[in-house]
C-alpha cells in the first residue's frame, strides 16, 4: 500500500509540477495570484516547478526502493500544510480550487499517516 501512496505522490507533483512550469500564469491565476512580475514569475516557476519535481523524484525513489522516510517526510510535510490551509480558508471566501486542494492535501495527510502506522 505505501508504494502506490508514494508513487501517486510522485505522479501528483511530477504533474503538478511541468503543468506550473510551463503554464505559470494560467496557473497561478488558477491559484489566486492575480498578476505576476517577472520576480514573481521566477518564484512561482521555482516552487511550483522545480521543487515540485524535485518531491516527484524523491516520492518515486522511496517508492522504488520502499524507504520508509517517503511515508515520514510526506507525513512531516502534509501536517503543517494542512494546518494552515485550515486557518487561511477560515478568511472566507476562497475558491472552489483552494477548497480542492485543501481536501486532496488532507487526504494524503490521512493516508499517509494511515500507511504509516500499517507499515509498523
Amino acid at each position: 500500500m505505501h508504494t502506490i501512496y508514494l508513487y501517486f505522490n510522485a505522479a501528483l507533483y511530477a504533474v503538478f509540477g511541468v503543468w506550473c512550469l510551463a503554464l505559470p500564469g494560467s496557473t497561478a491565476r488558477t491559484l489566486g495570484y492575480e498578476v505576476l512580475s517577472a520576480s514573481g514569475e521566477s518564484e512561482y516557476r521555482v516552487v511550483y516547478g522545480g521543487l515540485q519535481i524535485g518531491l516527484a523524484v524523491f516520492f518515486a525513489y522511496c517508492a522504488r526502493t520502499s524507504d520508509r522516510a517517503g511515508l515520514v517526510f510526506a507525513v512531516a510535510l502534509y501536517l503543517p500544510i494542512v494546518v494552515i490551509r485550515a486557518i487561511t480558508v477560515a478568511k472566507w471566501p476562497v475558491t472552489s480550487t483552494t477548497l480542492a486542494v485543501g481536501a486532496l492535501e488532507a487526504l494524503l495527510l490521512a493516508t499517509g499517516i494511515w500507511a504509516l502506522l500499517a507499515q509498523r
